[in-house]
């Protein structure tokens, strides 16, 4: 066999070899290309969706009072993965403090409830006890005259006898003697 016959054979096999390589390394930098396109394409989508549940905090915020939990919540109804809904009002700048209080004052314009009874709502709304507790005490309120408040929805709603509405004002949270005041108040009038 020619010497010379056989170093062609080798080089062109090696040639062919060398561009197979460079075939093979060429689609797989397309397929890696690719990959990076759609990694880059969800990202996008991510932060994008992102930037959406953040305005959404942001407006609720402002319409209305909300707790860390709260918040997260209503993202989530609204549609938003629960990663996204927390990211996202994680991001918020907010005073969950001042949003305690801004429910207290909310309810109570609204609604006769006593201490406990809305400390106990603010709980509800996700709030800790420790900040609706403090939210509850930064708010002035006559708490008889809550109780009065009360007295008086309930009789306008169905009769009670004055121990059960005493009864009813201590379920909700009164003390003993704001109810008792409150319901001697109600019957005086």
């Amino acid at each position: 066999m020619d010497p010379n016959s056989e170093l062609q054979k080798a080089q062109h096999s090696a040639l062919n070899h060398y561009r197979w390589g460079i075939k093979e390394s060429a689609q797989r930098t397309q397929a890696l290309r690719a990959e990076l396109r759609e990694i880059e394409a969800e990202s996008a989508g991510v932060v994008g969706r992102n930037d959406e549940a953040l305005s959404s905090a942001d407006s609720y915020l402002d319409s209305m009072p909300f707790s860390r939990a709260g918040l997260i919540g209503q993202l989530e109804h609204d549609g938003y993965s629960s990663g996204g809904a927390t990211l996202a009002v994680d991001q918020v700048t907010v005073d969950w403090r001042e949003q305690a209080v801004r429910a207290a004052e909310s309810y109570l314009e609204t609604m006769p409830f006593s201490r406990a009874g809305l400390i106990g709502q603010l709980e509800h709304d996700g709030y800790s006890s420790g900040g609706a507790t403090l939210a509850v005490d930064q708010v002035t309120v006559d708490w008889r005259e809550r109780a009065v408040r009360a007295a008086e929805s309930y009789l306008e709603t169905m009769p009670f006898s004055r121990a059960g509405l005493i009864g009813q004002l201590e379920h909700d949270g009164y003390s003993t003697g704001d109810a008792t005041l409150a319901v001697h108040q109600v019957a005086a009038e």
